[in-house]
């Protein structure tokens, strides 16, 4: 086993920025959207979803349904 010196410990993901993204898309008035997401933001279609399920868990968007459709991710106001 190494170690290795660091400054200080990475912060976690930051949830404030998809909470920001759930309360424009609530805004927004769509019924139903499809997130365009590049690769360097998330690995897979998968990921973008479980992340974007978590946040509308974690901060109550309960009117908010995460769809995965092959590749593709949409989110669905259901309020």
């Amino acid at each position: 086993m190494r170690f290795t010196k660091v400054d200080e410990v990475p912060k976690r993901g930051a949830y404030h920025d998809l909470k920001d993204d759930l309360d424009r898309f609530m805004k927004s008035g769509l019924k139903i959207a499809k997130i365009d997401f590049h690769q360097d933001e998330y690995k897979s279609a998968t990921i973008a979803a479980n992340c974007l399920r978590v946040a509308v868990k974690r901060h109550g968007f309960n009117g908010i349904k995460v769809i995965l459709r092959g590749d593709n991710v949409y989110l669905e106001n259901n309020m």
